[in-house]
């Protein structure tokens, strides 16, 4: 059901806002007003740490060993209030050490692209530095593309102003230094261009190259073993992981507190929002422990007020509470549908399988991943839902008597441990599909009765007579027809007779005159309307018939194939294939007509929604798992 709010008005001193805020955030007691959220605080200096903190243990989990899948961190709220310094620390610490690797990393890839432009030149007998020194000679280095090299040679051995040595063969090309006359410069050059010399500007050196060289390979092999040793220091410290997530999910709540607004009187502060009307006491005693000088005054909501909608169902119901609201969230001045419609769900769920087998792999894997993964929000109500419904699948299954397709008699295997003849089969949809097509339907009408029982209720709730006359009306036609078909005829007329009485009234209730007429008479037509309505119900019967064609499909595919050995192990793949491919499709056929059948056939006949979900100043998290708080 829908619990009854109240609006708090909590007057504090200033300085004991930020206190109050933590304690109302870790205890989730309060929605604060529109007006008092995403106020423009500075959080200069969380930002900065959500930052620092995000890139660092993305790095730190390179170091760190895998978690495993079902691994939950859950931690005490005492340890997660504690004093961020230490963990501020271990961060900057971890910083200095990455930012130095960094830094040694960028060195090492300088001189690695040292090594790549010197060694073509390797060979070279003579230290560069002397090519600056010549008076009449100079000096150069580069490439020569190897695919011009046979004409180049032959040419350059041709001339007699220039000497040459070809010192390498490398990707660039091949490596020369060239010796000429300082006067022939303007020649050299000439030449060389015809052959697309790719000139390189050596540094100056006072050793040969091959020396140099040897001392850039030392020092890369000396800084790698420094990077090395950092990278050992990283994984060692990778155990500060799990206080850096601290640190971050502690930076952003403390960022979510200080975009939190309020109001000012002369003497203290002041910020409204909403509340369970049972927490007032516990209200009251929350803010006492962070400050003795406070007042909280209630209010009672008014018709003004758009006021937030929390129910009061217990933990299977809540699950189911996400269907509704992926339709509209219930106002709160409405009847909660969720107790009904998630148990019209969870037969109808278990219908449209209609499988033991896949009923039992829907409890035991969403029970495993719910029991040890511990999933949160919007996954974890799916996954509930799936669970839950695996029971109905499964009571299905027994009753229509099919396990992955093949036939199941639970009770006839039982009966022969004792020398009996017993059946749980009722109905097979495959071979008796009209029975089951009647029962969907008688079902419907059930279904569309409970629908037009709470718009009744909420017209009682609301003193409006239409509206209560509106909701027994079609009570009565369908109570009718069903009496006219199973039960006695007379019964039948007179609750007919009934309906169409309160179906005049409600219709023409509001009109005056002439008015009255048609909107009778649209009334009326608005039978039609009923009659699509139960005829949908057959998808019932189709979906639990194409789930069981499919399963039996794939199960006679795979006999087909266990002629041999090799036969029997591709059986074993189209049953594994088949059935996985028939049980993941049956679960997302069953969720989404299921759920239509509620929107479209149920929530039609009473449901107003348009209300916006409570949501409580809490603890928010991206790192950890869960926060244990001790009440």
């Amino acid at each position: 059901m829908i619990a009854k709010m109240s609006k708090a008005k909590i007057f504090i001193l200033e300085e004991d806002y930020s206190k109050v805020l933590k304690e109302l955030q870790k205890n989730e007691i309060i929605m604060l007003d529109e007006k008092y959220l995403n106020v423009t605080g500075n959080t200069t200096l969380e930002d900065d740490y959500l930052l620092r903190t995000s890139k660092m243990i993305k790095i730190l989990e390179n170091y760190a060993v895998k978690k495993g899948f079902f691994e939950y961190d859950s931690i005490t709220y005492e340890s997660f209030a504690n004093d961020s310094d230490d963990f501020v620390n271990k961060l900057k610490l971890l910083e200095d050490k990455y930012e130095n690797m960094n830094l040694i990393n960028i060195n090492i890839k300088e001189k690695i692209q040292k090594l790549k432009e010197l060694m073509p030149f390797a060979n070279l007998q003579i230290p560069t530095q002397e090519f600056s020194l010549t008076t009449y000679v100079d000096v150069c280095t580069g490439y020569i593309n190897q695919k011009v090299m046979d004409e180049f040679l032959i040419e350059l051995n041709k001339n007699d102003f220039i000497e040459y040595q070809l010192l390498s063969n490398s990707e660039l090309g091949n490596a020369f230094v060239f010796v000429f006359e300082k006067k022939n410069r303007a020649l050299v050059n000439n030449f060389l261009n015809n052959y697309s010399f790719k000139e390189i500007k050596l540094e100056s050196f006072e050793q040969k190259l091959e020396d140099v060289i040897a001392i850039i390979d030392s020092d890369i092999k000396t800084l790698s073993a420094q990077v090395h040793f950092l990278e050992k220091e990283l994984s060692e410290k990778s155990t500060y992981l799990h206080d850096l997530k601290i640190l971050y999910d502690q930076m952003l709540n403390s960022k979510i507190r200080k975009t939190l607004g309020y109001d000012k009187t002369e003497t203290s502060i002041y910020f409204e929002g909403w509340i369970k009307k049972t927490d007032e006491k516990r209200l009251d005693d929350i803010i006492s422990k962070s400050t003795k000088v406070h007042t909280i005054e209630f209010k009672e909501p008014t018709k003004e007020d758009k006021v937030p909608t929390v129910t009061n169902n217990n933990k299977i119901v809540k699950n189911f509470e996400s269907i509704t609201n992926m339709y509209s969230v219930p106002n709160y001045y409405e009847v909660d549908p969720n107790p009904m419609m998630s148990a019209w769900y969870w037969v109808f769920f278990g219908m449209m399988m209609g499988d033991f087998g896949y009923g039992l792999l829907m409890v035991i894997l969403c029970g495993l991943f719910l029991k040890l993964k511990k999933p949160k929000g919007g996954l974890k109500q799916l996954l509930s839902i799936f669970y839950y419904s695996g029971f109905s699948t499964m009571i299905a299954g027994i009753l229509f008597g099919s396990f992955f397709g093949a036939e199941f008699d639970l009770l006839g295997i039982i009966g022969k441990v004792f020398n009996k003849e017993w059946t749980s089969i009722v109905v097979n949809p495959m071979n008796s599909p009209m029975p089951v097509l009647i029962f969907s339907i008688v079902i419907g009408a059930i279904h569309i009765m409970c629908g037009l029982g709470i718009k009744t209720l909420q017209g009682i709730r609301t003193k409006n007579i239409p509206l209560i006359c509106s909701g027994l009306t079609w009570i009565f036609m369908l109570l009718g027809i069903g009496s006219f078909l199973v039960i006695n005829k007379i019964l039948a007329i007179v609750l007919i007779a009934i309906g169409i009485l309160l179906l005049f009234y409600s219709t023409t209730a509001e009109k005056k005159g002439l008015a009255k007429l048609p909107a009778a008479f649209g009334g009326i037509y608005g039978a039609t309307s009923y009659l699509s309505d139960l005829l949908s119900y057959s998808r019932l019967l189709a979906l639990s018939l194409s789930s069981g064609v499919i399963a039996f499909t794939m199960n006679m595919l795979a006999a087909m194939l266990q002629g041999n050995a090799f036969g029997f192990v591709m059986s074993l793949l189209v049953y594994f294939v088949g059935h996985i491919f028939n049980f993941v499709m049956g679960m997302l056929s069953a969720y989404v007509h299921t759920g239509r059948l509620q929107y479209i056939e149920f929530f039609n006949k009473f449901f107003e929604g348009g209300g916006y979900e409570f949501k409580p100043l809490s603890i928010e998290l991206k790192y950890l798992n869960n926060i244990e708080i001790d009440n």
